[in-house]
């Protein structure tokens, strides 16, 4: 059995001022970061995340949006969400353009 499918961790507080979407975000972050998924393990699809979470589709979209901002997800067409490679995160960083100035 997987965290994600652990009550505790899948329960969102619908009375808390904290937006659902961050508290979706916080439960992965936590899942990622202990370990749950190995690198290039592909995470549950959005339908599957919004049936454990119980949210909107937008819920999950954005928690995933800010996820894959701060490095901590990878999306591949035609492969889903995955939980980071370090190795092709570091090559992808790598691979973006400096940002200097030209004025």
């Amino acid at each position: 059995m997987t965290r994600l499918q652990d009550n505790r961790l899948r329960q969102i507080d619908k009375d808390s001022p904290v937006p659902y979407y961050a508290q979706v975000k916080e439960a992965l972050q936590a899942q990622i970061r202990q370990g749950e998924w190995q690198a290039d393990d592909q995470l549950p699809g959005e339908p599957e995340l919004c049936r454990i979470f119980d949210v909107s589709r937008t819920v999950i979209r954005q928690a995933l949006n800010e996820l894959w901002h701060e490095g901590l997800i990878v999306r591949r067409k035609g492969r889903g969400t995955l939980s980071p490679n370090p190795r092709s995160a570091a090559a992808w960083s790598r691979s973006l353009p400096a940002f200097t100035r030209t004025w």
